[in-house]
């Protein structure tokens, strides 16, 4: 499955910018590509292994 930004977006959108790890990989989003995102500081880890904070969310932006 190919990872649908618009469908992280929503997700966080309706939770205060934040989401659970099975939330970004119903997106498509592997543990991988999550790691990567944290590690290039696009995701913010807000309780480890538990939760990230989808940061575009809290400045209203969507690609």
């Amino acid at each position: 499955m190919k990872p649908d930004r618009a469908v992280l977006f929503d997700a966080a959108s309706s939770q205060d910018g934040y989401l659970i790890r099975d939330q970004a990989a119903e997106a498509g989003y592997a543990k991988s590509l999550l790691d990567h995102h944290l590690h290039a500081e696009r995701f913010v880890r807000a309780r480890p292994g538990l939760r990230v904070h989808f940061a575009d969310v809290a400045a209203g932006e969507q690609a």
